[in-house]
């Protein structure tokens, strides 16, 4: 009877702990959606900040993602979803356009912006040359193509916090 209730009791146990398990993340990776809302085709190149070498003394070395995404438009976005490492990054973000000789249609090169992902994150991409409308559901960032002061009045403090600039 002992030997049985034992058993059952190492059980249980090892059946809590394969569950408590199950929910972590030993490797440090996270989903990383971008929506494509441009118009055009983007790609998203993700820099890490620069860490020294552990085994080279003076050196530093960086990782870096080149995260290319279809043309999708505001109706019919386009979306990737991609699994990186938890970090902080410098992001930068390129309008990959066809350049039209007749209208002269050209996109500036927005600067690049810091973003820390160490969840699964959501960036919703928009036309470089439009402010979003709002800032979205909870877990979504909206990229904005050039820097919005903080004190911008039409832009409610908590919307900000939402935006990556």
């Amino acid at each position: 009877m002992k030997k049985t209730l034992r058993q059952l009791f190492a059980a249980i146990i090892a059946s809590i702990l394969i569950i408590a398990l199950l929910g972590a993340n030993p490797t440090g990776l996270v989903r990383l959606t971008i929506i494509n809302k441009s118009g055009m085709e983007i790609a998203v190149k993700l820099n890490t900040l620069p860490q020294p070498c552990s085994t080279e003394p003076g050196t530093s070395r960086t990782c870096f993602y080149y995260l290319p995404v279809p043309e999708g438009s505001k109706e019919v976005p386009s979306t990737k979803v991609y699994t990186i490492l938890k970090n902080m990054y410098i992001m930068q973000v390129y309008y990959i356009e066809t350049y039209d000789p007749v209208y002269g249609f050209k996109c500036t090169q927005p600067l690049p912006n810091a973003i820390q992902v160490l969840q699964d994150m959501r960036v919703v991409i928009g036309k470089c040359s439009a402010l979003p409308v709002n800032a979205g559901e909870p877990g979504m960032r909206k990229y904005l193509p050039y820097s919005l002061p903080k004190n911008t009045p039409l832009v409610r403090r908590y919307w900000i916090s939402r935006f990556i600039n």
